[in-house]
């Protein structure tokens, strides 16, 4: 009985412990569960942090990336800006020649009438080396400037409104000028004008057989291209070349007369067309200044690139396409150079690339040069490396204009014809070339005048060495490619 007392007990006690130990453990379970909530809390609070961070790096990432493209698009303003003030002072210049052309008119006179009252009968300038002698080197250069700038004014004309036979008035300019001073100061100039007078027969094998070739039998591009860039070395009417780029660049966008006139009649109530954008528009046209019927093109510049503004609102205007429609409007009508400027800047990457400040292509853009620069010119891309020269300070100028700034109107045509043949790449080969042309003088300048240098001995480099200088750089399309795409996967 008592054994059975004890055991009794003993269950009893252990009953007794087993319950303290499922409370115990109701209790771990309650703590544990208001742990689980408390972890749940803490979890919610960092999805909302972590939701609220993703936000303000969205819209950190949205600001900085329109800072980037304000700041670029202020470098390309001053860009224009600093263009725009050199062709004041170029203006000036010109106004400064023209004074010092009338006082050396005045100043002639007064010595003929001089000489008439002394009863010498003895012209001032005849063609003798012994009288040439008398002239002063100041005289010399100074008619040199004058007598070129009337050819620079006159070939420009030329440019616009081309004749069908303009030999007579070319060689009637060539006759008008005296004798000594043709063939003292000016016999390369002007036996470049007689050679384009000698080319004008070639006008009407162009017409008749060249643009039949394009027209009907070579369809394939590739044939054209080659085609072309084998008669671009050689003479080339300026009458056909507003065909010739428009034929190349194409009309991939479809635009027609139908598209220009619906979009010229949306302009006057078009939210788009603001009085800024206007006055910043008319900013750049003094490149036209010296062309005859100036007044119309302004009017017609203004409105093709009005009209693109509202075609293009993803990339509107940009002051440098004032340069782009400008080289097509000179030589076609208004329909067909917004046709031409809306195509070349849909059909080049690179020009589409730098006129939509795509940060991530413009960077791939830059590096793609500084390879080829450092492979092709070591020299001065260490040298500008070691001064930490920025390549941006030259080429955003050179590519948005496609050169058409840099020099002149000849050249920058001859440019043009090679740039539409050959594409981007072209632009590559040829600042390689124009700084491969520069480089024994950027080699001995320093920082502070390397940029001035560029700007002003990059115009007066010859066609001629222009493109001996480029023939040294052949560089493979797919190459250029493969480069480009490994550029854009690294960044």
């Amino acid at each position: 009985m008592n054994n059975e007392e004890e055991l009794l007990n003993f269950y009893k006690d252990e009953l007794v412990c087993l319950k303290e130990s499922i409370m115990s453990l109701q209790e771990q379970k309650q703590k544990l569960i208001e742990k689980v909530e408390q972890l749940e809390k803490q979890n919610n609070i960092l999805k909302e942090n972590n939701d609220n961070l993703s936000e303000m790096f969205t819209q950190y990432k949205e600001y900085t990336s329109t800072q980037i493209r304000d700041l670029e698009f202020q470098l390309v303003n001053l860009s224009v800006e600093r263009a725009d003030r050199e062709l004041l002072l170029d203006t000036l210049h010109q106004e400064i020649r023209q004074l010092k052309k009338a006082n050396f008119e005045k100043e002639q006179i007064i010595k003929e009438q001089e000489s008439i009252k002394q009863g010498d009968n003895v012209s001032s300038f005849q063609d003798s080396p012994d009288n040439l002698s008398q002239i002063s080197q100041d005289d010399q250069s100074q008619r040199n400037v004058e007598i070129k700038q009337e050819q620079v004014i006159y070939l420009k004309k030329q440019f616009h409104t081309p004749q069908k036979n303009n030999k007579p008035e070319i060689q009637s300019i060539i006759d008008s000028i005296p004798k000594s001073e043709y063939t003292i100061l000016y016999e390369e100039e002007m036996k470049k004008i007689k050679d384009i007078s000698n080319k004008q027969f070639e006008m009407k094998i162009w017409q008749d057989q060249v643009m039949v070739l394009f027209k009907e039998k070579y369809k394939n591009e590739k044939i054209i291209n080659g085609k072309l860039r084998e008669l671009l070395r050689n003479s080339y009417p300026e009458q056909h070349r507003g065909k010739i780029w428009s034929f190349l660049i194409g009309n991939q966008l479809q635009i027609n007369k139908q598209l220009y006139e619906k979009l010229l009649l949306s302009i006057p109530n078009h939210p788009l067309i603001t009085n800024e954008l206007k006055n910043l528009i008319n900013k750049t046209f003094t490149i036209i200044n010296d062309f005859e019927n100036s007044d119309k093109l302004k009017d017609e510049l203004r409105e093709i690139l009005t009209i693109f503004h509202i075609y293009r609102p993803d990339m509107g205007y940009i002051q440098g396409m004032t340069y782009l429609a400008f080289m097509f409007l000179i030589r076609m009508p208004k329909q067909k150079a917004l046709k031409c400027l809306a195509n070349i800047l849909f059909k080049s990457q690179l020009l589409r690339t730098f006129y939509q400040f795509k940060s991530h292509y413009l960077e791939a853009y830059f590096l793609l040069f500084d390879s080829f620069f450092q492979e092709k010119l070591p020299v001065l891309a260490n040298k500008f490396n070691q001064i930490k020269l920025p390549k941006q300070s030259f080429l955003v100028e050179w590519f948005y204009t496609v050169f058409s700034r840099a020099f002149n109107l000849i050249t920058s045509s001859k440019i043009w014809d090679y740039f539409l043949c050959e594409g981007d790449l072209f632009l590559i080969r040829l600042t390689l070339a124009v700084l491969s042309n520069l480089e024994p003088d950027l080699l001995k300048c320093e920082y502070e005048d390397i940029l001035m240098l560029i700007r002003q001995k990059t115009y007066q480099i010859k066609i001629d060495e222009l493109f001996k200088h480029l023939n040294k750089f052949k560089i493979e399309q797919k190459t250029f490619q493969i480069r480009l795409q490994k550029q854009l996967d690294d960044l």
